[in-house]
């Protein structure tokens, strides 16, 4: 498979060269990796609502970015443009080699990749001190973030983690209320952030304009989930209410 290189630019910050696949020489069985691709070659951007919150999040720089399920390296290059510490992990080593590429040709020396595969047996203990201070995890893999959310409990429950976002895919697992409840008793806000519209990226944006929902008041859980309206979406865990910032 060919791969192009796509020149982004995040909120006019910082310009960006980041390979991707070619969209019209993709192979047809890698369906997701060819939506990520065909958005950035055409738009220069993925995701762009998720993308604003995770700008907002981490601009003001020196904090930890951990995203799991790395892909591309689409939101480890955006975390690593504000001077972000970012680890990323992916289990694809044909996705590593082409994000590793973008890291070597664009000089960048804040992002450590591990090939690491998340399962019952992952734990971040391994990577990062139990007592580090997470500014933002961002999980998208595939029905696997049960077993992730196991592994960081204790990080949650002492609040090291100040936001998490994660994709909600109650057609993979029947078991995320229970997660997401144990996660509220800690007490953090949860938010959902749907799939990214098509709007417009504003470098002005606030956390507080965005028009996240709060769920919190939701009392089952379990029903919502199972009744999201394109059967799918994003949830974000935050110990900040970030509609009365």
């Amino acid at each position: 498979m060919k791969y192009l290189l796509q020149k982004i630019s995040f909120f006019n910050y910082k310009d960006i060269i980041m390979n991707i696949f070619n969209y019209n020489e993709a192979l047809q069985n890698t369906i997701e990796l060819d939506i990520i691709s065909k958005c950035l070659e055409h738009d220069g951007c993925w995701e762009p609502y998720q993308t604003e919150i995770s700008k907002e999040i981490l601009k003001d720089g020196n904090n930890i970015f951990i995203d799991i399920g790395s892909h591309l390296g689409y939101y480890s290059l955006l975390a690593s443009t504000y001077n972000n510490q970012v680890i990323s992990i992916d289990c694809n080593e044909t996705y590593i080699n082409l994000f590793q590429k973008s890291i070597t040709e664009n000089n960048i020396e804040n992002i450590k990749i591990y090939n690491k595969l998340v399962n019952k047996e992952f734990s971040l203990d391994t990577i990062i001190d139990i007592n580090s201070y997470i500014k933002l995890i961002k999980c998208d893999i595939e029905g696997y973030e049960i077993e992730f959310i196991n592994s960081i409990l204790v990080r949650l429950e002492q609040n090291k983690i100040e936001n998490l976002i994660i994709e909600i895919s109650p057609e993979l697992r029947n078991n995320y209320s229970e997660y997401i409840m144990k996660i509220k008793k800690f007490g953090y806000f949860i938010y959902d952030l749907g799939l990214s519209p098509q709007r417009k990226l504003n470098s002005l944006t606030t956390l507080k304009s965005l028009n996240m929902i709060n769920i919190n008041s939701v009392e089952n859980m379990k029903y919502y989930i199972s009744n999201l309206p394109e059967k799918q979406s994003n949830f974000l865990f935050s110990t900040k209410n970030y509609l009365l910032l």
